[in-house]
């Protein structure tokens, strides 16, 4: 079925490689359309960033890469958040200013869970959670029956 999305962006919190590995196995089993995927990583801190491992398609962001004024310095990052025919997933649970920072610049539709401590998301699933792939499944189930 083509629901008319091409672009699938992911924002998550690095705790590691191997949780970003679970992350991109639970979201890859549970979201049964044909896209591209690209991932936003938050991470703390811009010093420990060299060390971190480069990752197919993926971005490490910190608050180093936004200047004073709030404007995004990775060129590569604003170009993800500026894609036709795409959504934007935060796969977060708990608060966090860099998400609001990055939902404030994209022109994607973003898809979240809704939290009182989360932002209003564009479309948001009500008693949701990472664990076991929920948030996906709620995510596929919604984009594969109807065209967003």
């Amino acid at each position: 079925m083509d629901s008319g999305i091409k672009n699938i962006v992911v924002v998550s919190i690095w705790d590691g490689e191997a949780a970003f590995k679970k992350l991109i196995n639970d979201l890859q089993r549970n979201i049964e359309l044909e896209v591209q995927y690209s991932y936003i990583i938050l991470h703390p801190n811009q010093k420990k960033k060299e060390a971190l491992p480069q990752l197919k398609n993926a971005f490490f962001v910190s608050k180093h890469d936004f200047s004073i004024f709030g404007k995004l310095k990775n060129e590569k990052v604003r170009q993800i958040l500026n894609l036709s025919h795409g959504v934007l997933i935060a796969a977060i649970e708990k608060e966090n200013k860099l998400l609001f920072k990055l939902l404030k610049l994209s022109k994607l539709t973003s898809i979240g869970m809704e939290q009182e401590e989360l932002p209003n998301f564009d479309l948001s699933f009500r008693k949701s959670q990472l664990k076991d792939g929920k948030l996906f499944k709620e995510i596929n189930n919604y984009l594969t029956k109807i065209q967003l």
